[in-house]
């Protein structure tokens, strides 16, 4: 009967061997918080321009003055 030689098993591969390289995908990440802060930013200045703040303010004025009977 003939040995056979087995090889030795191979090590696990480790965990940064296994995932692929993630920086593209931090910069794509930050790049698309950006857009969103800008449309957001852009979007409560045509809210702001359009004399909401002063509604609003007008608004919250006359339920303060509701709730203490003025």
């Amino acid at each position: 009967m003939s040995r056979r030689h087995h090889l030795p098993a191979r090590p696990p591969a480790t965990l940064a061997a296994r995932v692929p390289d993630e920086d593209g995908s931090l910069v794509t990440e930050y790049g698309l918080l950006a857009v969103l802060g800008a449309t957001i930013t852009g979007l409560a200045i045509k809210w702001a321009s359009g004399g909401a703040i002063w509604e609003l303010l007008g608004a919250v004025l006359t339920k303060a003055k509701a709730i203490v009977g003025a």
